[in-house]
Parts: C-alpha cells; sequence; structure tokens
C-alpha cells in the first residue's frame, strides 16, 4: 500500500493535513462515534519523519479502546470498520503485545480537496466580476439573455465519499445526507429526506429598482437591484454552454417569478416584486403551495 504514504512532492503532511482528513470523515454517515474517536486516535498518532514516517506509531487495539474510552468490543469493531471503509490500511501487522502499524489516506484528502476547491473557485471568481460590475459604467442591453449562478447549488460534503475505492483518483462510493439521529418528522416545509432535519430558508419578497446590463471582458452582466439594498448579477452572455444553459433557467425563473414570461426588455423587470427563497427565484405555484403548507 505504498500509494498510501505521501511522497516529497505531494508536500508534508502536519496538523492540518491530519485535521481535514478528520473533517472528511466525519461527512461519512456510515460512522459512527466511535468509528470517529478510534481514526482521530489513529490519526494522532501518524509519523511524519523518521524510518516510519508515513505510518503510524504501533498501536494495539487495548491502546485504543484506553485513549477513546471505549470497550474492547467496540473498539476492535471500529477498527474492522475503518479498515473496510478504506480510512486505514494496515501497514506492518503487530506481533505479540506490539499492535499494527497503519497507513492513513492522505492522497484521497489532498485530491477530494482539490475537488472542492476546483468547484469553488469559479463561483469566487463569479463573485469578484460581481463586485467589479457592481461599480463599473452602465452598458448598452443586448438581445441574448441568458445567465450564470454565483453561488453553490450542491453540497460541498456530497465531494467527500468514502476512500474505501480510492485508487488514483476521488472515490466513487456515494454517501447519505447526514442525518445526526433526528427525528423522521419536522416542522411544516422541513425536508426531512434521509432523515435529515433541515428548515428550509424563509421566503422573502423584493421589489426590482434596477435593471442594467454591464460588460466585463468577455461577460456581458445584467445586474439586478433590489430595494431591501442585495444585488444579483446575471451573466447574460458567457463562452460556456453550460454556464449559458444553467442561465437560461436562472434568468427564466426571474422573470417567472415577476410574472413577465420573457419580456423584450430589461426595463420592464423595474418595479416588479420577486420571492426567493434562499438564492432561489420562487415561480407563481411555488409561492402558492409553500403558502397552503404554512
Amino acid at each position: 500500500m505504498e500509494r498510501d504514504k505521501p511522497s516529497a512532492a505531494e508536500g508534508a503532511i502536519g496538523p492540518v493535513q491530519q485535521f481535514q482528513l478528520l473533517l472528511f470523515a466525519t461527512k461519512d454517515t456510515d460512522l459512527s462515534a466511535c468509528d470517529l474517536a478510534v481514526l482521530a486516535e489513529i490519526t494522532d498518532r501518524y509519523l511524519k519523519d523518521g524510518p516510519k514516517g508515513g505510518t503510524t506509531r504501533p498501536t494495539s487495539a487495548a491502546h485504543l479502546a484506553k485513549e477513546t474510552g471505549r470497550d474492547d468490543a467496540s473498539t476492535a469493531r471500529s477498527i474492522a470498520h475503518l479498515a473496510e471503509r478504506g480510512y486505514i490500511t494496515v501497514a506492518e501487522q503487530g506481533v505479540g503485545r506490539r499492535g499494527n502499524t497503519y497507513l492513513l489516506p492522505f492522497k484521497w484528502m489532498r485530491d477530494t480537496a482539490t475537488a472542492i476547491y476546483n468547484y469553488i473557485k469559479p463561483l469566487a471568481e463569479a463573485k469578484r466580476r460581481r463586485r467589479r460590475a457592481h461599480r463599473s459604467n452602465r452598458a448598452g442591453a443586448v438581445a441574448n439573455c441568458t445567465t450564470v449562478a454565483t453561488a453553490p447549488t450542491r453540497e460541498l460534503r456530497s465531494f467527500v465519499t468514502a476512500p474505501v475505492r480510492y485508487l488514483d483518483s476521488i472515490a466513487t462510493a456515494p454517501t447519505r445526507d447526514q442525518s445526526y439521529g433526528l427525528p423522521t418528522e419536522g416542522p411544516i416545509g422541513a425536508d426531512m429526506s434521509a432523515g435529515t432535519y433541515r428548515v428550509p430558508p424563509p421566503v422573502v419578497t423584493k421589489k426590482i429598482v434596477s435593471a442594467s446590463v454591464e460588460r466585463d471582458g468577455g461577460d456581458t452582466l445584467l445586474i439586478v437591484e433590489f430595494d431591501k439594498g442585495s444585488t444579483d448579477v446575471i451573466v447574460l452572455e458567457a463562452d460556456s454552454a453550460r454556464e449559458q444553459e444553467a442561465g437560461q433557467n436562472r434568468y427564466s425563473r426571474l422573470t417567472s417569478s415577476a410574472g413577465l414570461g420573457w419580456p423584450e426588455s430589461f426595463d420592464e423587470l423595474v418595479g416588479c416584486i420577486v420571492h426567493t427563497q434562499g438564492d432561489r427565484y420562487l415561480l407563481p405555484h411555488e409561492l402558492h403551495n409553500d403558502s397552503e403548507a404554512a
């Protein structure tokens, strides 16, 4: 299992990397509290330097039970479960009272972190474009009304999957939504999928006070300002076909929420009332359903 030993090119392993490995492990709802406690103790015993660098110190099940405050049987089950899920791999089998040494999946941790960064980076760049566009001079309107969202539409925890099938790329085994052991029934409007207790954000009513078009490099931006001081920046023109498709969906929701269908001019947006929930524009029938549920 040499693949899990970090090379010099991959960079040193320190407290930050150890913490991030544990953080990603907490996203796995198949791990119990005992599993996480055992993994934390094993990770804390990781050796960074010396002839055994890249593995943990010899660690017995009895030591792990003592340090985590769990009984021997629970600790043994957690060790087996962590190995099954790919979080630990025996590097050297212990003999006698000497415990096993373990490899930890830091390469999986790094590649998962890279995937999350690559997802967030264009969103951050879009936010910077929003700030620049808000300060730039107003430009003429364009006929092609397409958009791109600048807020995350995917939960970042969905990038984190157990390293059980991890080889040279990010693991593909899906994980369930976080449940935290909460009840299966919640307040009206709460999202209880997979046992998850998530109360939806409130519905906010806004009035559009300004709608104008600006250009930023190769992008054409629609700047929509609301009476409550918030601003939405929608990319009308972009090179990416994916952004074009996502943008059309967002612009369509904006205009439908405003009751306009597909306006001939952006000026028609001014004075319209829209309803939002989180980063999403609500369509009339969605608003009606929420009102009935309340």
